[in-house]
């Protein structure tokens, strides 16, 4: 089932990603000098990172189902709202588990990769006021 995503969703959702790389790169940047080993810190921001865009992505494809069946019964769509969040959730507390467990990368990095989403959340709408207008001008 191809999904229609109108160019703003896919702006901002291009525009999220960036500022979650973005924030993956700052704090990589200023790991590699507090780090007593930078590669397996490294490694774990990545991991991070990448769950982080995972998360994006799934809640996208989420929140546009939702809305392609917004004429169907609520209830069922709740039901796949909820059904989905737990296994996008399940599925970050399955790979940070085996991340702690095997300890392959640094599980602190890990979850600072993994606030890359928030850091994306919190900043997408101030940047890309900043954007437009600057376009604007």
């Amino acid at each position: 089932m191809m999904m229609n995503i109108m160019p703003n969703d896919k702006s901002m959702i291009k525009e999220m990603i960036a500022i979650i790389v973005g924030f993956c790169f700052v704090v990589a940047v200023v790991d590699v000098f507090f780090a007593k080993n930078p590669l397996y810190s490294l490694l774990g921001l990545t991991v991070g990172c990448v769950l982080s865009v995972y998360m994006l992505i799934y809640m996208n494809i989420v929140l546009f189902r939702c809305m392609d069946a917004s004429g169907s019964d609520q209830k069922a769509i709740e039901k796949y709202v909820i059904k989905h969040s737990i296994i996008r959730y399940m599925s970050i507390v399955v790979v940070f588990a085996v991340v702690c467990i095997t300890n392959i990368v640094d599980p602190r990095t890990c979850f600072i990769g993994l606030l890359g989403l928030k850091a994306a959340a919190y900043l997408q709408p101030v940047l890309h006021k900043l954007r437009v207008k600057k376009t604007v001008s």
